[in-house]
């Protein structure tokens, strides 16, 4: 039996169910799951649902990735109007039992493909999953407001999306307040906050919305049949505000805020990566901004942070380090890293290609970390010296995570660190003296934070050694470091949100 035979229970189901409602249901069960938001009295939930104590049974009932689905599949398969409705418990729940058998009935059919790959098969659960325990937070919102909120931006935001930096960012918080309560959101609004126009309102809808109809072609353009169904992209990702008429009024929805907040801060990147002064304005502004992190969590002052410098090999000219930052216990190099990996290294089951050469392009910049560190150790820095008796950790910092850890995904970058070392004629025995640790950012800052708390070798001889060298680092903190953790103030930069703008209110907007 084809998938597309297996998919049709589904479909058929949902034509049963009315599509605006239907996806107010859907919203309704997101924002209780990611912000603990009560369910509207008009829907019927089971009691122990409800209950914290089932709070684990629930997620695995009704997790936010099968929500992700109902959503796109609502909005593909529910008609306008239909007598039946997802607001009852049987029919929501006969809505995802329909979404779970499908995904199993998916891998019993291509279950040698998937046991043939299940490196692949591993990481794309993982990247499917994961970011979902990662919820919208302000530091995420300030990071990627330093970020693309430089001088060098400027122009190309404005070339690009039509407003600069601050507009978007407090515009997207605006409509974000609004939709932690509100299903919908009538336009035109009502401007209540200085600086803030009608056409800069536009500007956002136009670029973060598109109508019913469009999402519905888009989405069945990006549908896959076979073994990547439950992994293809959501094009609900690229527009989380749909133009709908609601209640007899033109309206903006938002049937998954979260995918709305991660749409102009960190999606921001995919309306202007094209633009040719990007890349260097986006390595400087990245540089930067992990420099500010390590100033901002070092109130203490017992941490010492060197600035990457310039040094010779001969008549070379080369760049040291991105960043190091030193105490009395160790030194840590730290080179930052803004490449993402690619969305077809995350989902595709049928080949690793894709996924293989993002891994081997990482084993590149863990090289070129050794190699500069081999410089150092030699005495080439002017800036820093080697001493003996001093421990010394590498680090590579992601802008974005990229879940290099575990069993599976670790063991092909250290190989093919190893083969790149080999052909460099450098001793392999690197990588056991000074091994290499991978991070996103979200987890740096709070290492940033704990280092100053403690010292560098409290928390990176724990991360390298044992067991604790396939963790990824956040595990490592929030196991070992949870009361240094609960010390830690909400946002390292809370002065940016005035940057964003002197008076950011939520109610900023009405109808």
């Amino acid at each position: 039996m084809s998938v597309y035979e297996l998919y049709k229970p589904l479909r058929n189901y949902l034509r049963k169910f009315p599509l605006l409602e239907s996806l107010g249901v859907v919203r309704a069960y997101i924002q209780h799951l990611q912000f603990k938001q009560p369910f509207p009295s008009d829907i019927q939930v089971l009691e122990d649902l409800l209950n914290e104590r089932t709070h684990k049974e629930k997620m695995l009932y009704a997790p936010e990735w099968e929500l992700d689905i109902l959503a796109k599949e609502i909005i593909l398969n529910s008609p306008e109007h239909a007598e039946k409705t997802l607001r009852l418990w049987p029919a929501f729940a006969g809505a995802i039992n329909r979404i779970k058998d499908l995904e199993n009935n998916i891998y019993g059919a291509h279950r040698e493909l998937a046991q043939s790959n299940i490196l692949i098969e591993l990481f794309r659960i993982i990247h499917r999953q994961f970011p979902w325990q990662r919820l919208p937070h302000t530091n995420a919102l300030l990071r990627y407001f330093k970020i693309f909120g430089t001088a060098e931006f400027a122009p190309i935001l404005k070339e690009r999306i039509g407003i600069e930096a601050a507009k978007l960012y407090t515009i997207g918080l605006l409509f974000c307040g609004n939709f932690i309560t509100n299903f919908g959101f009538n336009l035109p609004p009502r401007i209540v906050i200085p600086g803030i126009t009608l056409e800069d309102v536009d500007c956002f809808i136009r670029h973060f919305s598109t109508d019913m109809p469009t999402l519905k072609r888009l989405i069945a353009e990006k549908q896959s049949y076979d073994q990547d169904y439950a992994y293809t992209f959501n094009p609900l990702r690229k527009y989380p505000l749909i133009q709908v008429n609601l209640q007899g009024k033109s309206a903006v929805i938002a049937p998954i805020p979260t995918f709305l907040f991660r749409r102009f801060t960190e999606g921001v990147y995919y309306e202007i990566c094209g633009d040719n002064r990007f890349p260097d304005a986006f390595g400087r502004s990245f540089q930067n901004y992990v420099g500010d992190v390590l100033v901002a969590a070092n109130r203490t002052k017992n941490l010492t942070i060197l600035a990457e410098q310039s040094y010779h090999v001969g008549k070379d000219r080369k760049d040291s380090i991105d960043w190091i930052l030193s105490d009395a216990t160790g030194d840590l190099f730290i080179e930052c890293k803004t490449k993402k990996l690619r969305f077809e290294a995350k989902i595709g089951l049928a080949s690793t290609d894709v996924l293989n050469a993002d891994l081997d392009k990482m084993a590149d910049f863990v090289v070129q970390t050794y190699k500069t560190l081999i410089d150092a150790l030699n005495g080439l820095y002017k800036h820093w010296h080697f001493k003996e008796n001093k421990p010394l950790y590498l680090m590579i910092v992601t802008l974005e995570e990229w879940f290099t850890f575990g069993d599976k995904i670790l063991p092909i970058i250290d190989e093919a660190v190893r083969q790149k070392i080999i052909e460099a004629n450098i001793d392999p025995a690197i990588m056991e003296k000074y091994p290499c640790t991978i991070c996103a950012t979200d987890d740096f800052e709070l290492a940033a934070q704990v280092m100053a708390k403690t010292n560098i070798q409290t928390l990176m001889r724990k991360k390298i050694t044992g067991e604790s060298r396939r963790w990824n680092l956040y595990s490592l903190l929030n196991s070992v470091f949870k009361d240094e953790i609960s010390q830690m103030r909400d946002s390292l930069f809370p002065e940016e949100m005035k940057r964003i703008h002197p008076d950011i209110k939520t109610n900023g907007l009405s109808n």
